[in-house]
């Protein structure tokens, strides 16, 4: 299964994910971890990255700033 990407979004599932544990840090380490519906797996995502590109799970999906996780049909 390949993973999936921005071009992929409007075709693909998607579901609310859950953040935690967030922590303010100076020079851009601002981070919060997602736990992803997909895989349930809780991967770190730096707050830049997230408002930037997303931040991709190791099961393909992507996360994005605004509570949501895609992912392309298997």
């Amino acid at each position: 299964m390949g993973k999936t990407t921005y071009k992929d979004i409007g075709t693909a599932e998607r579901r609310e994910h859950e953040r935690t544990d967030g922590y303010s840090v100076a020079s851009g380490r601002s981070h919060c971890y997602i736990t992803c519906p997909f895989c349930g797996e809780s991967v770190k995502a730096y707050l830049w990255s997230l408002a930037g590109g997303g931040k991709r799970c190791t099961c393909g999906a992507l996360h994005d700033n605004y509570g949501h996780t895609h992912k392309k049909a298997e």
